[in-house]
């Protein structure tokens, strides 16, 4: 009996020292966590053959088709268009 409790105390001090190394080495310093955060190249939101339809009053306005849409959120939020555009504009003769 008393070696299975030596083996298992053994087994136990050395699951503490890998645990308590892990908690001690492991910290972030937070300005490089939020540098990291501000990646400036990524997109917030991304659109793979995009088609939209404004409306107003019940009337349809315009149609957007695009083949890629990106949206960029940053201090001047903007979207990229790529791969085609087309825009119908309608009036309301038609």
């Amino acid at each position: 009996m008393p070696t299975v409790y030596l083996k298992n105390s053994k087994v136990l001090m050395a699951i503490l020292m890998v645990i308590g190394t892990f908690f001690m080495t492991c910290k972030n310093d937070m300005e490089v966590v939020q540098e990291l955060g501000e990646e400036d190249t990524a997109p917030f939101q991304t659109v793979y053959d995009g088609h939209y339809t404004f409306t107003d009053s019940g009337r349809i306005r315009n149609v957007l088709l695009a083949g890629k849409l990106e949206q960029f959120i940053q201090d001047s939020d903007y979207t990229r268009v790529s791969s085609g555009l087309t825009l119908d504009i309608y009036d309301r003769a038609e």
